[in-house]
């Protein structure tokens, strides 16, 4: 229960560095020019590597809570 606090934080902070990258990539003109729709063949190019990396990522943030709430 004692990390409910920090993973709220984490998913509120996630989301608020996303809206705020996307608005201002979106309102940019030429960085607007290089977004490309989602079910485009480019949008799976390397795909298993991105999942990859993603689940590593996942696991460090996972493995930084536990030691947050084992050292605390």
């Amino acid at each position: 229960m004692k990390m409910v606090g920090v993973a709220i934080a984490s998913c509120v902070q996630f989301i608020c560095r996303f809206l705020i990258m996307f608005v201002c990539a979106k309102t940019d003109k030429e960085l607007s020019k290089s977004f490309i729709p989602l079910f485009h063949e480019d949008s799976f190019k390397d795909l298993g590597y991105v999942l990859e990396i993603g689940w590593q990522s996942f696991l460090l943030k996972v493995m930084g809570w536990w030691a947050f709430d084992v050292f605390t």
